[in-house]
């Protein structure tokens, strides 16, 4: 039931971050329509993950290919929920809180290098919330350094790099993408975030560059950092 619930909600966050850039609310306008024929998507279409499957990976009217990207955050989203049950029984709901955030800011960052604010503050607020409610939360005090030191940290790494290469190398996105999930994890999980994101995204950047790796190449680091956050914070609960 978790998965089933998470695979759906999956398929509203995928239609979110594809149109994020339509502005708020774009999401709720009209029926969910094929993005390249425009033709109205029918209940299989529409069924998460096992639609894509029948379907073939096409649409059914014209043929285009359906983006991957919606079938990956359908999983994403299922995978949350599913081991947030299984692994934090008494702390599931506050853990699929967050990776279903997760889950949206790496694809918005994914599809349009951004990792906006509203989110990144939504992100901060519930957890704040979860240290209230949550009794395996970080202790308040924990979790109020973790914010502070996990955006304090990126912002010095930010302007560090930026005045020795005069470009800017982490996004403000980033520095508050910390700062909220040092919130969720307190102080002694900022360091196994920085260390899994940072080492996921150089697998990533050596696999997908046939083995070679320039350190020119811009990397979103956002999907990394949304990915380890929620590995740490479940870790911990």
């Amino acid at each position: 039931m978790a998965g089933l619930a998470g695979a759906c909600i999956g398929s509203f966050l995928a239609t979110v971050a594809r149109r994020w850039e339509q502005g708020a609310g774009a999401a709720l306008r009209g029926r969910s329509a094929c993005d390249q024929c425009g033709s109205t998507l029918g209940p299989i279409e529409l069924l998460p993950v096992v639609g894509r499957m029948l379907l073939r990976g096409r649409c059914r009217h014209c043929g285009t290919r359906i983006p991957l990207t919606e079938t990956t955050v359908e999983a994403a989203s299922a995978g949350v929920a599913i081991l947030a049950v299984l692994m934090a029984p008494t702390a599931w709901f506050w853990l699929v809180i967050l990776g279903w955030l997760l889950v949206l800011l790496a694809t918005i960052d994914h599809l349009h290098g951004i990792l906006p604010d509203p989110l990144n503050t939504a992100l901060l607020m519930t957890g704040l919330l979860a240290v209230l409610f949550d009794a395996t939360a970080p202790a308040p005090i924990d979790a109020l350094l973790g914010g502070a030191v996990g955006a304090g940290a990126f912002a010095l790494v930010a302007f560090g790099y930026e005045a020795l290469r005069g470009r800017a190398g982490l996004g403000g996105g980033d520095v508050k993408l910390l700062g909220a999930l040092g919130v969720w994890v307190g102080l002694a999980g900022l360091p196994w975030i920085v260390l899994l994101a940072a080492a996921s995204a150089l697998v990533a950047a050596v696999a997908t560059s046939g083995g070679r790796f320039e350190g020119s190449r811009a990397i979103r680091f956002g999907p990394w950092l949304a990915g380890a956050g929620f590995v740490v914070a479940l870790v911990l609960r």
